[in-house]
């Protein structure tokens, strides 16, 4: 395998340790990927975005959607979570943008707690059911399976 110095720490790595420079000229950076990143996060500490322009750029390239479609789906469902109603979340954070992992569609808006909830069921129905069987069969603290 071969080998080249990183330009700033100037340590002898693999090439795979190093980003292409492009697909036109597929050969490695100067830099290793580790520095790249450490220079990449000191430029951004010292030069940061907005937050709404942060904001606006995690959600296209999270979810393919802007602020405007946030707010336009946030408004349809009362600006509220879309599964307890709550109309902010207890964390002071934004609603998590729920969406079905294997297909990418959003689903609505959710507080963190729900978001959460949902994840830890790993938006499986029959566990869903499973839990709702339990709380209505333990509802007055009994404990019958």
């Amino acid at each position: 395998m071969e080998t080249k110095v990183c330009s700033r720490c100037f340590e002898e790595k693999q090439t795979s340790e190093f980003h292409l420079r492009s697909k036109k000229e597929p050969y490695p950076k100067s830099a290793c990927k580790d520095c790249h990143r450490e220079r990449a996060k000191d430029y951004w500490r010292k030069n940061p975005l907005p937050k709404e322009v942060q904001r606006e750029r995690n959600l296209q390239r999270s979810f393919n959607i802007g602020v405007e479609d946030y707010n336009n789906l946030l408004e349809s469902q009362g600006s509220c979570c879309a599964i307890c109603g709550i109309d902010a979340c207890s964390s002071g954070r934004n609603f998590a943008v729920d969406h079905d992992h294997s297909t990418g569609k959003i689903r609505g808006l959710l507080c963190q707690s729900c978001n959460t909830a949902l994840g830890q069921f790993r938006d499986n129905q029959k566990i869903l059911q499973s839990a709702i069987l339990y709380l209505e069969r333990n509802k007055d603290g009994n404990s019958s399976s």
